[in-house]
């Protein structure tokens, strides 16, 4: 059985990523890598990635992605390549880097490290797993016409309600992608071991209070096996990341 979230990226052999695009998208990759986006302390001794790009539910990056004015017109070229790529995946091979090694599986072999007892993993199976606490999914690198703005999102699980998809904005100068502080939201699911409460921010103007405290058991007909409800929403001029969407592990 292979998880909702990787069913995107288990249809048969996709290709590699095209020539044209594979050195700036591994080089988002590696970018992004070195960094990554976990919900939780960073003590593994490697990542597991998911070896083919995308995922079910990625939305669009419009929604997250808020350059600064000098940057505005990246936004409808970076949608006209979203628009281009929606839909399709990529196979990967180890041509980026990470702070730490990385071992990449199939959507199969990732099934089997989110829920060995449905999909009992092999010795060898094991031992790629060992050291590891993420499993990393790498979503499709969208970028402006002249490849100097790029967005990508991740989604990073590391266990039962413990996950987290993040967009990434990055913008490429003197030759290297840098990381930039130009997305507005974020997807997390609380590890299990949190309160069974969340805070839900909403913007000032639209509604009567800044933040909403409500009992997670409010949402008991939203909250179905592997399912937390995180919502946020915020206005552009946000500096903070707030949680966004419903998050399906």
């Amino acid at each position: 059985m292979i998880p909702g979230f990787l069913l995107f990226a288990a249809v048969a052999a996709p290709p590699p990523v095209p020539a044209g695009r594979r050195a700036d998208v591994y080089a988002v990759y590696s970018a992004v890598l070195a960094r990554p986006s976990l919900p939780h302390a960073d003590s593994s001794a490697k990542y597991l990635v998911v070896d083919v790009t995308g995922m079910a539910g990625e939305g669009r990056p419009d929604r997250c992605f808020v350059p600064p004015l000098e940057r505005r017109a990246a936004l409808a070229e970076i949608m006209s390549d979203y628009l281009a790529l929606r839909g399709q995946s990529f196979r990967l091979e180890h041509g980026f880097s990470a702070s730490k090694p990385y071992e990449l599986l199939t959507p199969l072999e990732g099934g089997s490290f989110m829920d060995p007892r449905r999909n009992p993993p092999g010795p060898a199976l094991e031992r790629r797993f060992a050291g590891a606490m993420d499993l990393i999914t790498l979503g499709n690198v969208y970028f402006n016409r002249d490849r100097t703005v790029a967005v990508v999102k991740t989604f990073d699980w590391c266990g039962t309600l413990c996950a987290q998809a993040t967009w990434h904005a990055l913008e490429k100068v003197a030759g290297r992608w840098e990381l930039r502080d130009w997305i507005h939201c974020s997807e997390i699911a609380a590890p299990a071991c949190r309160p069974r409460v969340l805070t839900l921010p909403i913007p000032i103007g639209k509604y009567l209070s800044e933040s909403l405290l409500l009992n997670l058991s409010t949402f008991k007909s939203f909250v179905t096996n592997r399912t937390i409800l995180a919502v946020g929403l915020h206005s552009p001029s946000h500096t903070n990341k707030k949680s966004d969407g419903l998050m399906r592990l």
